[in-house]
């Protein structure tokens, strides 16, 4: 037979307070394993309770980026345009201050041209009234040779004769 001794078991005694004790002691090792298994149990039931199941990973929305690089494109859109209307505003500016140039320069090549147009208007006028001036003369003058010729005409009786020369001119 094997002794018992050898793997570990010891030789008991017959005494009742023996026996007590070993049950005592064999209850306690029992409760303290339950109860260390118990706690360990209870420990994971709870922490298994109380933990938010992980959910599943969802990918970022690309809308929310298109969104954002649409924010990102307002602003300098927005920064740009204040930029160009300032600079829109200052050649404003400029062109009108060209343009009132443009407008005070043709009204004083206008009021120019009607003063020089007046003095032209005079000078003619008064070429003309010499010219009518000369031409009224120069018709007298021909007028009186005209009538100088009539009296220096030969008569009709006369006309076969050779004419003498007259001397008016």
């Amino acid at each position: 037979m094997t002794d018992l001794n050898s793997i570990g078991f010891k030789q008991s005694s017959n005494t009742d307070t023996d026996s007590e004790m070993k049950d005592d002691e064999l209850e306690a090792v029992i409760g303290k394993t339950a109860k260390k298994h118990l706690s360990q149990q209870e420990q994971s039931n709870i922490h298994s309770a109380s933990k938010i199941p992980e959910a599943p990973y969802i990918p970022e929305n690309p809308i929310n980026k298109t969104n954002e690089k649409l924010g990102d494109l307002e602003s300098l859109i927005q920064g740009e345009s204040s930029r160009s209307s300032q600079s829109t505003k200052n050649w404003n500016r400029i062109m009108l201050l060209v343009s009132l140039a443009a407008l005070v320069t043709s009204a004083l090549f206008s009021v120019l041209t009607y003063k020089s147009s007046n003095q032209s208007s005079a000078k003619l006028e008064q070429l003309i009234l010499e010219q009518n001036a000369l031409l009224k003369a120069n018709l007298e003058s021909k007028d009186l040779n005209e009538t100088n010729l009539e009296r220096t005409k030969v008569p009709a009786s006369l006309k076969g004769k050779p004419a003498e020369k007259s001397t008016a001119k």
